[in-house]
């Protein structure tokens, strides 16, 4: 498992309506992404999540995993020291005291 991060509560509304969501990996070119889409954020440990959160200064953000590869699924950023996720990969909820705050 890798992490992300994203807003508390949306995520954790989509997933009580509709399970469980997927963090979107590399887009080439398209009608949604012109310009194409690098990928969501992956770090290798929680704490990079959380700092990454601290730096950028997000609000109501939380760490979340990923059922993805650090080596396989994941390549450097071009906008920072984090990875780009590569393929699409399914968020996994951690401890539920990880979102209550």
């Amino acid at each position: 498992m890798i992490f992300t991060i994203g807003n508390r509560k949306n995520y954790l509304q989509f997933i009580m309506d509709y399970g469980v969501p997927e963090k979107l990996g590399k887009q080439p070119p398209n009608e949604r992404f012109p310009d194409g889409y690098p990928g969501g954020y992956a770090f290798l440990t929680m704490a990079d999540a959380e700092r990454r959160i601290q730096e950028a200064g997000y609000r109501d953000f939380a760490v979340f995993g990923l059922d993805a590869d650090w080596q396989e699924d994941t390549e450097p950023s071009t906008d920072g020291w984090w990875h780009n996720l590569l393929v699409d990969a399914d968020i996994v909820l951690l401890p539920f005291y990880h979102y209550v705050k």
